[in-house]
């Protein structure tokens, strides 16, 4: 070891290994301590100062007298394996080679042609043929690049060309890698992917003045985000809210000003998009705004526009979305006006009430809804609201109740809507027929390409049919027409509430993050990790430790499978857990329902939102309603691959853009790989903002992965690989069923001992590459009491909590680690809060009891997969790594060994939690690599972030057997030279020939 080991008390070792019992249990079954009963570490060193000949024999003795061949080093022969085009892994970096020796490895999991740091600056890198043939990204069948971040950033295609991918999006290809080593690159658009494709804007470029014009289309096609399938949302991967509050940094662009009643306003100096929906602020007013941002920088108001004039330059301020008004049943808001309203009023002034409403609620007067499009403020007591054109629908008395809907900024339900006439331009109240579900107003209306605001609607479903909208249609269209809710803004994670992305304050009233963020205790700003390495800890006098908020890239195996079943072999159910929120209704199959089993998912929706699972039509041949029908698990390319002449226009049958079962066979051509490029994961901030990256650190999470994943059957194309740049989270049972084998002496195969064999015939084999992996309890629910809420388990909205209420101290941030200073994390003074109603959600739920601690997890959780990972090692010098290197010399610092590999952050161990009856059990079946080190979650070890589980560790079965290759596992070349034999020229010929009938490797 080349650093102490720190505990959590802040107490140093004063020898390597330190003085606790590290064992090796022998065939025997009896442990027995590499230290000696006399004090002597039996390694390479044997008791000595320095590693010699001499003790490596005594070593090598001891190994093999006492474990036979099972710990075995290069005192045993053991060579170095190698990967074919990387060369060899070195402490210190080499000026004799151009890569980077301490990080050769890590090229497998990286994108092509990353940009690196190179001491001055960054700087674009061109991968040689040998690291280009070795990489997983140059041959994942499925290519995702997401963008977390609240700027345009640029990320890279499989083939390495650059390809820009705007603020908090994602976008997704089919790569099928050619026998000429070329791509063939199709874009695709998964399941509840909310948009796709790049419009430049009429001004391509990748610089951030370039970009900040340019939109994405939205999704409509039949796999267009829902949440009425089986299992609740159809999305695969859900990251930061896209396309919404992006537009910052606006000033009013006209010498002049503007007039009241202006509703057309340019503007300048901001960046990213303002979008329809979007409220903004402009002097003391709130304002709708009804139309996209133009190319130009024009946006439109609701009219009747400004309610006062506005200076050139003045700020113009987006809005959080999503938020709304507490005006609500009781002290309600009156209508102030002694003559009442006249169908058509558009301003509303109110009297008597408490609360707020907001510009983009909906209100119900009378017996209609209404969305509010300016409010003169939003504290109360209000006095006025203007609500949308065509104004009310039926006159109304004084003093009629004004009520904020709680249904406000929702997604409605509709499906199969069309217009019951024939409508010319400049229409805005239109009559509809044929669907089923709720429009609210405030949704976004696609009509013939157009993007129209609901302004107003009949309490309740649209029964009636009238729906009004805004603006007015620009052209005229036909009778049938389709009418389609844009779910765009319920498909991701928002970036407002809680405490943001900053890691919240002790007596914080919201001490959890917004919905897009979550904490890992151990990841630190500035990449100082622990912190408390030097003299027992008291560097944190000068540097507190801040744990710093990570965006979440979730990415849901469950649903994946569905959309496996659904593409490959068309099914119109997959088997599996239902991964909504629980409720009685799915409470038998639930997925957090520890005896919960599989069931046969429906594919489809449901029409009628009836308690009823009963839609089993999908997209056919026949009317616009019929081939418009949802296929909410499907995968369709985009139609910018089909019409590039006209790219985000969906053709009449969008069936004809459903990805191909063919196709999914050509680019996965050895087995599922799937690739995510986490763009400038790796990148450190050049700059800092109040002590902040001024990037987004994220974490590329795999969740719902509880079952068989999906597997291909065909004989040397099983399996799933999962390879990512960022760091990895994997959230509970992972292609594991969670019942547990815990007879380590049986051996059925399948359904032994569950550190070994797998479960049913159905697992295959998966790995997961990243550059560090965190393993994370399995959720479990308890159905006590309705909503149904979790008892133990990770749960996102308790990250930031210490995980045991023992040995802490509110100064854990800033004073030396202590026996009274034992965790990190929140603690008595900060407010107690339920958890998430789902696993993966930050916001509190409802359900179960308030909480200062994070769940105890005495569920045992089991891993069935090869991990091939980074680590951070002892005394870690990242100095010239990036520009913002997290020390400035060696750290001293522990690697953690063993404790940390995989990594966990939560507490495992009974002495923690008198809750906990027995040590949680940590099972994993695979293989385990560290193959290079961390770059993106480079902090060292800290054992204050976690307790240990009983961990079970074992081979996976599958691993032992012939043709047991994951889809693109990685090549190594490794050989003991144990002896040689001559051939005869016979020999020679024979093996010579069976070597060249073997398949050339792709």
């Amino acid at each position: 070891m080349k650093a102490n080991y720190v505990n959590r008390s802040g107490g140093a070792s004063s020898t390597a290994g330190g003085t606790g019992a590290v064992n090796y249990t022998p065939v025997s079954g009896a442990a027995v301590n590499l230290m000696s009963s006399g004090g002597v570490w039996r390694d390479h060193k044997y008791g000595t100062a320095t590693e010699t000949t001499t003790t490596q024999n005594q070593f090598r003795t001891f190994a093999t007298t006492t474990y036979g061949g099972n710990v075995r080093t290069n005192a045993h022969g053991v060579s170095k394996l190698e990967l074919p085009g990387i060369g060899s892994y070195n402490e210190t970096n080499l000026a004799s080679t151009p890569e980077d020796d301490r990080n050769s490895g890590r090229q497998l999991i990286e994108p092509r042609n990353p940009w690196k740091w190179n001491g001055t600056t960054w700087a674009e890198d061109t991968d040689d043929t040998a690291t280009r043939e070795l990489k997983f990204s140059r041959k994942a069948g499925l290519y995702i690049i997401v963008n977390p971040d609240d700027t345009s950033r640029t990320g890279k295609l499989p083939d390495g060309t650059n390809q820009p991918i705007l603020p908090r999006s994602y976008r997704a290809w089919l790569n099928i890698v050619n026998s000429d080593a070329t791509h063939t690159l199709r874009e695709v658009v998964l399941p509840g992917q909310p948009s796709y494709g790049h419009n430049d804007g009429g001004t391509p470029g990748t610089t951030v003045a370039l970009l900040a014009d340019d939109t994405m289309y939205s999704n409509v096609l039949p796999n267009r985000y829902t949440e009425t399938t089986a299992a609740g949302s159809n999305q695969i991967l859900r990251t930061a809210q896209t396309a919404y509050q992006l537009g910052s940094g606006y000033l009013i662009n006209n010498a002049g000003g503007y007039a009241i009643g202006a509703t057309d306003l340019v503007l300048d100096t901001g960046t990213g998009i303002i979008r329809a929906g979007d409220t903004v602020l402009i002097g003391t007013n709130f304002y709708l705004v009804v139309a996209d941002q133009t190319a130009a920088g024009m946006i439109k108001l609701a009219t009747p526009g400004l309610k006062a004039a506005v200076a050139d330059n003045a700020t113009v301020t987006v809005s959080p979305f999503g938020v709304i008004g507490t005006a609500a049943a009781g002290p309600n808001y009156l209508i102030n006006n002694a003559g009442g309203y006249a169908i058509g009023a558009t301003t509303l002034t109110i009297d008597t009430g408490t609360g707020t409403i907001l510009p983009g609620n909906s209100v119900t007067i009378g017996t209609s809804k209404y969305l509010v499009t300016s409010t003169v403020s939003t504290a109360p007591p209000l006095t006025s609201v203007t609500i949308a054109p065509p104004g009310l629908r039926a006159a109304v008395a004084d003093n009629a109740t004004v009520v904020t809907d709680l249904t406000s900024g929702s997604l409605g339900t509709a499906k199969g809507y069309q217009v019951a006439f024939p409508y010319a331009v400049g229409i805005s109240n239109l009559m509809l027929d044929t669907g089923t579900g709720t429009i609210q107003p405030g949704n976004r209306l696609y009509i013939e390409g157009n993007t129209h605001l609901v302004a107003s609607l009949p309490t309740g479903a649209v029964s009636s049919g009238a729906v009004s909208i805004i603006p007015a249609l620009s052209a005229a269209i036909a009778d049938d027409t389709l009418v389609t809710v844009d779910p765009l803004p319920n498909t991701g994670y928002y970036v407002s509430g809680g405490t943001g992305d900053d890691f919240p304050a002790e007596n914080a009233t919201r001490p959890y993050p917004a919905e897009a963020y979550f904490f890992d205790m151990r990841r630190a700003n500035g990449n100082v990790g622990y912190n408390s390495n030097i003299a027992g800890g008291t560097a944190r006098a000068a540097a507190n430790y801040l744990p710093r908020a990570i965006a979440k890239i979730d990415f849901d195996m469950a649903r994946f499978k569905m959309m496996f079943h659904r593409t490959v072999s068309g099914a119109t159910t997959s088997t599996g857990y239902n991964a909504g929120v629980p409720t009685a209704t799915n409470w038998a199959n639930s997925i957090f329902n520890p005896a919960g089993a599989s069931v046969a998912l429906d594919l489809g929706v449901d029409v009628d939102n009836a308690a009823a699972f009963a839609y089993t039509s999908f997209p056919a041949a026949g009317t616009p309603e019929t081939v418009n029908r949802p296929d909410p698990f499907r995968l369709y390319y985009t139609p910018a691959f089909l019409t590039p002449g006209t790219p985000g226009l969906i053709p009449a049958d969008p069936g004809t853009l459903a990805v191909p079962a063919a196709d999914l066979a050509l680019a996965w051509y050895d087995g599922i790989a799937i690739y995510i490029h986490s763009v400038d994961a790796e990148r450190r901030a050049q700059s800092l903002v109040a002590g902040k990256n001024d990037r987004v650190d994220s974490g590329v999470r795999l969740i719902n992965g509880r079952g068989p994943l999906p597997s291909y059957t065909t004989s040397g194309k099983t399996g799933l690989s999962f390879a990512t740049n960022d760091a990895a989270y994997i959230i509970g049972h992972y292609n594991a069923d969670g019942t547990i084998n815990a007879t380590s002496t049986n051996n059925t195969n399948p359904g032994g001992f569950s550190a070994t064999y797998p479960d049913s015939a159905n697992e295959r084999l998966a790995s997961v590459m990243s550059d560090a992996i965190t393993l994370l309890s399995q959720p479990e629910f308890s159905s006590a009491s309705a909503p149904y809420f979790q008892t133990n388990g990770w749960n996102d909205a308790l990250s930031a909590f210490r995980f045991t209420s023992t040995a802490w101290v509110a100064t854990w941030r800033s004073g030396a680690p202590s026996g009274t200073n034992n965790y990190e994390g929140l603690g008595t003074s900060a407010t107690a809060i339920r958890p998430g109603a789902l696993p993966t959600s930050s916001t509190p739920g409802t359900g179960g009891a308030t909480r200062q601690t994070k769940l105890s997890p005495p569920i045992d959780t089991e891993f069935s997969t090869a991990l091939l990972m980074g680590m951070v090692p002892s005394n870690h010098n990242a100095t010239g790594l990036t520009d913002r290197p997290p020390i400035s010399a060696a750290n001293a610092q522990y690697s953690g060994g063993a404790h940390n590999f995989p990594r966990l952050l939560e507490d495992w161990h009974n002495d923690m939690d008198t809750g906990i009856a027995a040590n949680s059990k940590l099972y994993i079946r695979g293989s385990m690599v560290a193959l290079f080190e961390s770059r993106v979650a480079m902090e060292p070890w800290n054992i204050r972030c976690y307790a240990a589980p009983d961990r079970f560790w074992g081979l996976h079965y599958g691993f032992t057997q012939p043709s047991h290759d994951v889809p693109l596992e990685p090549l190594v070349v490794g050989a003991d030279r144990l002896g040689f034999r001559e051939l005869s020229a016979a020999d020679y010929a024979t093996r010579k020939a069976f070597l060249e009938s073997l398949t050339t490797i792709p």
